[in-house]
């Protein structure tokens, strides 16, 4: 089947600034995907920076110019992406990586999703934590949710 005729995919790429997005990155440029396709590339801000005893109109300034800054970072993360005839975007969400990644995956309806790994190993991922580790169950149950 050529790509003119399949179904346009949906893929949904979490990156981050680890050489595995990096490396995620040239493997999502590499993909022949279908005419009408979307790319969609995300960055989660994380943990919200704390201001302790700033007021909340303050915090929510720091925090719109931290988005602002990670959105500028996603979108330049997103240019060499870009293809004729696939659609590219991007955007700087907050939350914790892991729960964004599964709530937009499941919000938008992707039908690929693409995480990078920062390649730590098992031990310092067992300390530090995964964010694969974290949203590939919740990414494999939706995927039998959507499977029928």
């Amino acid at each position: 089947m050529n790509e003119g005729t399949q179904k346009p995919l949906r893929v949904l790429f979490a990156a981050d600034e680890s050489p595995g997005s990096e490396r995620a990155r040239g493997l999502v440029r590499k993909l022949h995907l279908p005419v009408g396709s979307t790319i969609r590339i995300i960055r989660a801000l994380g943990a919200e920076p704390t201001a302790a005893g700033l007021p909340d109109a303050m915090r929510d300034e720091v925090v719109t110019a931290v988005l602002a800054s990670l959105q500028a970072a996603v979108t330049a993360f997103a240019d060499p992406l870009r293809k004729a005839q696939i659609a590219l975007e991007s955007e700087a969400l907050r939350g914790r990586a892991a729960i964004v990644i599964v709530e937009e995956a499941e919000r938008w309806e992707a039908d690929l999703v693409v995480v990078g790994s920062h390649g730590r190993g098992a031990v310092a991922s067992a300390i530090l934590g995964s964010v694969a580790a974290v949203s590939g169950p919740s990414l494999t149950e939706m995927r039998r949710r959507y499977a029928t």
